[in-house]
């Protein structure tokens, strides 16, 4: 099999980045709203095309010049895939031509932090701000939750977040990327693990070169993200990310979504700019009534006994949570965190649907349980019990 060749190239007057080689769609960087940096390493193309190459087995090779960091990086996340997918995600080699030493040390202390407007993000956001942390700027990525083409609803998102971006941030980066739709068209995302998520996002963020800590907001706690493990954005396999300049920091893996939005509402964190929606025509605004919306909104109402009004359908009915799947596993996560509320503050007797959804969570979790004990054999169960 021929070697993936990768080449990365700036077009100023396109004022944007591109990604290609000699067996895939290339990918695009564009820079809508300054102009492109001066890149001493090609990092973000090789954090690029790395989901590609595992999807398939490719032996990667470039003489674009990328930094020992990333390449040492590169070669650990790529194994530790491989080795928690191994058949989904296969042996990879790379080769890279000029490979350049980078002194992190002479490198200025500032971050750069991923920023959507979602729950996740606008939690670390604001908590960086109470606690009066500088020199962070951030980035926001047009091309994942928001398709490629979709400028006006992008633009809707910029406008939405304007406030809180500007009350923390020196500056706020945008790129817009066809990276996604890239990764879905060669499908190298397993199903129910968001894995190309952190590829996307590393490869837009090391453009940016010049930071010494590279950050995102974790999306679960520690103990919740054994639970739903392999899943892409993860503080261990993000910990072995790094760049010429620096390394991916995942933000706030101490504490459960349902416990970020609870310091919200509890600091008086105004809520209007949230944008959590699952579904591509409403977002930035939110629908109130796909998955997303119907987790966040139960969240907020058990806490507030109210819904605020930040959804477009604002109601809460008996039986809401019959569109949400018990048997996928964030679902399953984020329903027990809001019983678990509601019962230790005696509030269960006023949610909407509360005992037919606690009877539901708790076969769900039962049925995982069974299906586990399943893949033991009779004599390793009967060590276990006896």
């Amino acid at each position: 099999m021929d070697n993936l060749i990768v080449h990365s190239a700036m077009d100023v007057s396109k004022n944007e980045i591109v990604v290609t080689s000699n067996k895939y769609d290339e990918i695009k960087f564009l820079l809508p709203y300054e102009a492109l940096p001066q890149l001493s390493c090609h990092d973000f193309s090789l954090w690029a095309i790395l989901p590609l190459a595992m999807k398939n087995g490719d032996h990667i090779e470039t003489y674009a010049p990328i930094s020992k960091r990333t390449y040492e990086s590169l070669k650990k996340v790529a194994d530790v895939w491989h080795f928690w997918l191994p058949n989904f995600y296969k042996k990879v080699k790379i080769t890279a031509h000029n490979i350049v030493q980078s002194d992190k040390l002479m490198i200025e202390d500032r971050g750069l932090m991923c920023f959507s407007g979602g729950l996740d993000s606008t939690y670390s956001t604001f908590k960086l701000k109470q606690e009066k942390i500088k020199n962070i700027d951030c980035l926001s990525v047009h091309g994942m939750d928001y398709k490629f083409k979709d400028n006006s609803k992008f633009e809707e998102l910029i406008n939405k977040t304007k406030e809180i971006r500007n009350s923390l941030f020196s500056v706020s980066h945008f790129v817009k990327t066809n990276i996604y739709a890239v990764y879905n068209q060669n499908k190298c995302n397993p199903s129910y693990t968001h894995i190309t998520h952190i590829f996307s996002l590393f490869a837009c963020l090391s453009i940016f070169e010049g930071y010494s800590r590279y950050l995102i907001a974790a999306d679960d706690r520690l103990d919740q993200q054994f639970f739903t493990h392999p899943y892409g954005s993860n503080s261990a396999s993000n910990k072995l990310m790094e760049n010429s300049s620096g390394n991916l920091i995942t933000l706030d893996d101490d504490v459960t979504r349902f416990e970020k939005t609870l310091y919200l509402v509890n600091n008086n964190f105004d809520l209007n700019s949230l944008s959590v929606c699952g579904d591509a025509k409403a977002r930035p605004y939110n629908c109130g009534v796909c998955v997303k919306c119907l987790r966040t909104k139960s969240m907020l109402f058990s806490i507030l006994d109210y819904i605020p009004d930040i959804f477009v359908n604002n109601e809460l009915n008996e039986d809401w949570f019959e569109k949400i799947d018990l048997n996928d596993f964030n679902n399953q996560m984020y329903i027990y965190d809001t019983l678990n509320f509601l019962e230790s503050k005696n509030k269960h007797d006023n949610f909407p649907g509360y005992k037919n959804l606690k009877v539901k969570l708790n076969k769900a979790l039962i049925s995982r349980e069974s299906s586990k004990l399943r893949n033991y054999s009779k004599l390793e169960l009967f060590k276990a019990f006896f």
